[in-house]
């Protein structure tokens, strides 16, 4: 059963009638993730309000820009992003012109010990005008905002910060301009920190924070040029012992100023309050001290004195807020206390147009999950109580009703005489926070809870239903279009009577209903069990909207498919253009086909789809063929005339053109595709051509150049021996002849299979030799991939072991040449070259493709024959 907020009655501000109050814990979840370092809150000037605060992202953290609304509702958010940077919020200002100017820190990631000062505006809405880095000192230092940010009256800006090294520790306050821009830095002091800045009418700047050398506050005077007028400190010893005292806040007065001032008492351990008056230069008239009132976050004149915010320590191990009330000599008139059940840390403390204040930090448990804390107050510090509770089932004995309730009020303040009044809709009561009631009957009552605190009355009315333990007290239900099924879980339940809130009523457990009509209908359901019969309702919303229908985008398809259109939707009414009355047809012609669904409640949606069908393209342009080595062959497609073409020879794109021309250059297998498209309609088709080698084709022997000497082998330099396979050739001899043709010497060659390799020089004078094989069979040695070894031709027999790669070679009988000669590097042995000193040698190499079949073919020496003629047939050197 859904609980029902029934009214939220009374609201009573006892402290301020008129003013907005409020307390908010904004949860710890997606997209803020609160780190524990601070959060910044002021008014602005719609009367809402703008956060700064530093979450986590992926990268480390960043800061965030939160508004909210004014009752303290988050309204939008917007995280100003640096990147490459780690940023971290420290205050927030507002300018003259209503934008948002923020201090904080930024961090390289993966660094460690290098905080620097940052700067960011924005507008009202959060959006980021500009982010400056303001400082870089390098590893090893921090540079960080402390201090408060002030306008000054020529629209710059100043902002306290605090510089500190391994050894060295200096409060500063740096003023950029408008745009965040660099301008100058001027110090507060060695070995201090700032903690407030003010300027006051003539535009002078007044610093305050704490020297550590001297354990004492200090305060620092700088006329409109900045330049320094005089320092003075302060110190509250007792018994004449200097403590450590800090000025948190300067409030500019009329003949002087009044600081807020902070510092540990040596006798209770806590922190003491010290209101400091002086003169215009600096010097004490009178002040006043406030034992064990915590750290100072701010203070802001009233209309009778002064509030001063602080953060103290309480009774459950954590911490809580505190406004302390003054008059103007610094009396305390009164204290509220704030915060909640958790550890509460405060971190900013801002007056608002209406008098009252908003203070926002963190409150977080022993599981160290921070969410944020807001508050707003009126003038006199007091927040209205919004009171609110949860229930449930109490776990009680059979056949008993009960609930536990869970007082969720948001106070605010720290009252410990706030009361509580329960009523629990059946003439009892209890003034116990959170009570547990047993009630008398089974049923649905309406529980009053009212809160009454220092600062005023409210209460809130919520149904709550209470059943015998055990009991289920709701009910399930579904619809689809007119049509309801309701299911009771209850195993308890012995009698069930529906009633549908149409007149019509039910006594099974599980029913189900079609409803006449449309509408909100109020359904309760009355069961019984040992505790007696008891009713629970709830609304059902009966809907009946017109099909949701989607067949498809317009389409464009091939001629010869067909296409399946389908209106969904099943068991309902289908009505398509072309008479068809099933959920889906199938169509192959071109045209737009309409569909109507009609559902059981006549209601009912159209849609349409246009199909066109287009003439796809059919590929043919021949099939497998070959052809000589340097023919050029056209291949021209059968497909129409305006297609898109793209024709690729061996997988490589040559042509968008209609025809391919290609010339074939290299013996052996090449592929040929072409494809065709027409509007997403594609064919293709693809052949296979073989590259004969020219003597295959013209049947012509081939003759061979022979490199020439001068000199020759008188020298004594020759081959002496040569060897492959079955060729062992150990031949010539000083004086033989320079040129010695082999090639009746013959082996098979397979391609990729290892051979060993045998060579033997006479060397008299230094040779080089090269070794050829004539691959495509055309006469000459000229191509790259022909030149298969080269050495140094030295005495002695050399063995090498290689192979030679099929794509190398076409198959069958070619020449192989071995050249030795007397120059100086290897690109001087040719296999044509005239030489001075040398040999070469020619042999007859059967190259064997492993992978391809044995090609047939043959020549005749005559292509036209008479009768009775003799033709010679003959093997074109291929086995």
């Amino acid at each position: 059963m859904k609980k029902l907020i029934i009214a939220s009655i009374l609201f009573l501000n006892i402290c301020n009638a008129f003013a907005q109050t409020f307390v908010k814990i904004i949860p710890n979840n997606i997209p803020f993730d609160f780190v524990y370092s601070g959060i910044y809150t002021l008014q602005a000037p719609q009367g809402d309000y703008i956060m700064a605060t530093t979450v986590n992202d992926s990268a480390g953290s960043n800061i965030m820009v939160i508004k909210l609304n004014n009752n303290g509702d988050i309204v939008l958010h917007n995280e100003l992003l640096q990147p490459l940077f780690i940023e971290t919020a420290t205050n927030i200002m507002i300018t003259q012109a209503n934008e948002f100017v923020i201090g904080g820190a930024y961090n390289v990631p993966n660094t460690n010990y290098d905080d620097e000062l940052l700067m960011a505006k924005t507008d009202l809405k959060g959006n980021q005008i500009f982010m400056k880095n303001l400082t870089s000192s390098g590893i090893c230092c921090w540079d960080f905002a402390t201090g408060n940010i002030f306008e000054t009256a020529n629209h710059n800006y100043i902002v306290g910060g605090e510089f500190f090294g391994i050894s060295s520790i200096s409060g500063y306050a740096r003023q950029t301009d408008s745009a965040g821009n660099n301008m100058q830095t001027f110090a507060l002091g060695s070995f201090t920190r700032t903690e407030a800045i003010v300027e006051n009418s003539t535009g002078e700047i007044i610093m305050g924070g704490k020297d550590f050398q001297l354990n004492q506050a200090v305060l620092t005077k700088r006329d409109a040029n900045t330049n320094f007028k005089w320092t003075k400190t302060y110190n509250k010893g007792l018994g004449g012992t200097v403590k450590n005292t800090s000025i948190m806040e300067i409030i500019q007065l009329p003949a002087g100023f009044l600081l807020a001032a902070k510092y540990p008492n040596p006798t209770t351990g806590n922190v003491d309050l010290w209101m400091i008056e002086t003169d215009l230069n600096g010097d004490t008239i009178k002040t006043n001290t406030f034992a064990n009132d915590g750290n100072i976050i701010g203070m802001k004149p009233t209309y009778n004195g002064y509030a001063v915010a602080v953060i103290d320590s309480n009774t459950i191990g954590g911490y809580d807020f505190k406004i302390i009330f003054l008059d103007n000599n610094y009396n305390k008139i009164s204290q509220r206390n704030y915060g909640t059940l958790n550890i509460d840390v405060l971190y900013s403390f801002e007056k608002c147009s209406d008098g009252g204040f908003v203070m926002s930090g963190l409150t977080y448990d022993n599981s160290f999950i921070y969410n944020a804390l807001v508050i707003k107050t009126d003038s006199l510090g007091c927040v209205a109580p919004a009171a609110n509770f949860t229930w449930q089932q109490a776990s009680l004995a059979n056949n008993q009703s009960g609930v536990d309730f869970t007082n969720t009020t948001l106070t605010g303040i720290i009252d410990t005489n706030a009361t509580y009044l329960w009523n629990f809709g059946d003439n009892t009561f209890s003034t116990i926070k959170n009570p547990q009631h047993i009630y008398a009957s089974q049923g649905t009552y309406i529980v009053t809870l009212t809160v009454t605190t220092q600062c005023g009355v409210d209460s809130v009315q919520i149904l709550v239903t209470a059943t015998c333990t055990g009991t289920y007290n709701y009910f399930t239900h579904a619809s689809s279009l007119l049509s309801a099924t309701f299911n009771d879980p209850d195993p308890s339940a012995t009698s069930w009577n529906w009633n549908f809130g149409d007149n019509t009523f039910s006594a099974i457990k599980n029913p189900s209903h079609t409803y006449a009509a449309t509408g909100t209908y109020y359904v309760c359901l009355t069961k019984s069990n040992t505790c007696g019969s008891f009713t629970m309702c709830d609304s059902v919303k009966i809907e009946c909207p017109a099909p949701l229908l989607n067949i498809g985008s317009d389409k464009t398809v091939c001629q010869g498919q067909n296409v399946i259109l389908d209106a969904g939707n099943p068991g309902m009414n289908y009505l398509w253009s072309n008479g068809a009355s099933t959920k889906t047809i199938s169509v192959n012609t071109s045209g737009t086909y309409i569909v109507t669904v009609t559902n059981s409640c006549n209601a009912f949606s159209n849609d349409t789809v246009v199909i066109n069908f287009i003439t796809p393209p059919v590929l043919n342009f021949g099939s497998d063929t070959t052809v000589c080595m340097n023919d050029t062959i056209t291949f021209q497609n059968s497909a129409q005339p305006g297609f898109s073409y793209q024709w690729f020879v061996n997988s490589y794109i040559v042509t968008s053109q209609d025809s391919l021309t290609y010339a074939f250059n290299q013996i052996g297998s090449n592929d040929i595709k072409v494809i065709a498209t027409n509007i997403g309609c594609i064919d293709s088709a693809q052949i296979k051509v073989d590259v004969n080698p020219i003597a295959m084709c013209t049947g012509v022997p081939l003759t061979y150049c022979i490199p020439t000497y001068t000199n020759g082998t008188t020298s004594g330099d020759y081959i002496k021996r040569f060897g492959v396979n079955t060729i062992l050739n150990v031949t010539g001899s000083q004086g033989g002849p320079a040129y010695n043709d082999y090639t009746n010497l013959k082996t098979d060659i397979t391609g990729n299979v290892s051979y060993t390799w045998t060579f033997e020089f006479s060397v008299t004078n230094a040779m080089l030799s090269k070794m050829w094989i004539d691959f495509n069979m055309d006469g000459t040695f000229d191509e790259p991939a022909e030149r298969v070894y080269l050495q140094a031709a030295n005495n002695g027999i050399t063995t090498t072991n290689f192979s030679i790669p099929t794509s190398k070679f076409f198959g069958g009988l070619t020449r192989l040449r071995l050249v030795c000669a007397d120059v100086a590097n290897y690109n001087l042995i040719q296999p044509c070259g005239a030489y001075d000193h040398g040999e070469t040698e020619d042999y007859t190499l059967n190259l064997v493709n492993p992978f391809s079949p044995p090609i047939s073919n043959f020549m005749a020496s005559d292509s036209t024959i008479k009768l009775n003629d003799a033709v010679n047939f003959f093997s074109p050197s291929f086995e």
